[in-house]
């Protein structure tokens, strides 16, 4: 799992059993996580951390639906974040 990507469609309610089940698969808990909320949208955010904190990152999210991404394409999302920060 650590070189493949899966996204889940509007998972927040569901994303702490989604993130248990994939780290009972063999997912390392520290795998990227990056939630994209409003996406495509002017005011499109994103959450990211690790795969074992995704119930309280989908949280932080608030009510707007999202899409979660786990793997190589959450790093990559996130670490655009971090240079459109900087």
């Amino acid at each position: 799992p650590d070189q493949t990507t899966r996204v889940v469609y509007m998972p927040k309610a569901s994303a702490a059993a989604h993130a248990d089940q994939m780290i009972a698969d063999g997912w390392n808990p520290s795998t990227p996580v990056a939630f994209v909320v409003g996406a495509s949208r002017p005011d499109q955010r994103i959450v990211a951390g690790r795969l074992s904190d995704a119930g309280l990152l989908a949280e932080a999210c608030g009510p707007e639906p999202a899409l979660m991404l786990v793997g190589a394409l959450a790093a990559d999302v996130a670490a655009e974040l971090v240079q459109a920060v900087a």
